[in-house]
């Protein structure tokens, strides 16, 4: 007994340490950290195979096998507003969801094979010739430091035609 009172002190003292643990009363009731809260929906489609569709759902850091194959597929980034410049390069305009986009990366055996965007707007962006996969940003949540998008304006209805 006193032997696992020790090793448990010793596991608590270094998730401690590393700051991945913190211990409090309200904390006890949801074992959950606030960041595995968050999550990501994702739509897959093939260039190749038309009716291939596969949803998956994983959490910030996570990842997820795609088809048969041994394609392991990883968000490595969120963007909030992304916006693209004539050069290529990508930006965050702002914290607000205006434009949310993953980039995802693929990879077989340990190599990087595909590294793309999925938008939430819209469908699996255009494939580049050597891109076979299409993602798209079906559904998420995130952290609280993202201010969420206001709705757009109503549209005024004509009562001309009524």
């Amino acid at each position: 007994m006193l032997l696992e009172n020790s090793a448990l002190r010793l596991i608590l003292a270094f998730l401690l340490l590393m700051g991945s643990a913190t211990i409090s009363a309200d904390e006890s009731k949801t074992p959950i950290a606030a960041h595995e809260q968050s999550y990501y929906v994702i739509e897959t489609s093939h260039r190749v195979y038309p009716d291939f569709l596969q949803v998956d759902t994983i959490t910030p850091g996570g990842s997820f096998l795609l088809g048969e194959e041994e394609y392991v597929v990883s968000v490595v980034l969120f963007n909030p507003h992304l916006g693209i410049t004539q050069e290529g390069e990508y930006l965050t305009m702002s914290d607000t969801l205006y434009n949310p986009a993953i980039r995802v990366e693929v990879k077989l055996a340990d190599s990087v094979v595909q590294q793309s965007w999925g938008f939430n707007r819209v469908g699996a962006p255009h494939y580049y010739r050597d891109h076979m996969f299409g993602f798209r940003l079906a559904d998420f949540k995130v952290d609280d430091r993202f201010v969420p998008a206001p709705p757009p304006p109503a549209v005024p209805q004509d009562s001309a035609g009524e």
